[in-house]
């Protein structure tokens, strides 16, 4: 066997290779979208959760702000962005930094939780996945709810009684 056969050779194996390979990426796209028309129900209620989550942790943020402002009526807001500080003749806060650093922190963590979750949504085949995402999305559920009603309860105690 000289050169040109044995490349030959190479170059047939290697397709074949990229062939099967995009074979079985095919397929398991097809066996994917066929176990989703079994588990359609479970899948959108995990969606719901996640989307109901987000608003959540929101919601959570949004009361605790809401809380502080109400009690300091007389509370200087303080810009935590020392550029948008310059930019627009705003008091700068002293830990700006430090809270822009959090807020990023924050960002990433919730790309990278939505990143894995949008993965295992596009990618689970087996009831052992299915089950897997779906006890992760329900703790980070339960988590982010109890802080939510626990920030709700706490304003509402709040607005009844004058606390």
């Amino acid at each position: 066997m000289n050169y040109q056969e044995a490349k030959k050779d190479f170059d047939y194996a290697t397709a074949e290779f990229h062939v099967a390979k995009l074979d079985v990426k095919i397929k398991k796209r097809i066996a994917h979208k066929e176990f989703l028309k079994h588990t359609k129900k479970f899948v959108l209620a995990m969606d719901f959760l996640m989307i109901s989550f987000v608003i959540f942790n929101f919601g959570a943020v949004f009361i605790t702000n809401a809380l502080v402002v109400r009690d300091n009526p007389g509370l200087v807001l303080l810009e935590a962005n020392p550029k948008q500080s310059e930019l627009n003749g705003y008091a700068a806060h002293p830990k700006g930094n430090e809270l822009l650093r959090a807020v990023v922190i924050q960002s990433l963590m919730w790309a990278v939780l939505l990143s894995i979750y949008l993965f295992n949504r596009m990618h689970f085949m087996t009831y052992g996945g299915l089950w897997l995402t779906g006890f992760v999305v329900l703790f980070y559920f339960f988590l982010l709810w109890w802080d939510f009603f626990n920030d709700l309860g706490f304003l509402i105690g709040k607005i009844i009684w004058g606390i």
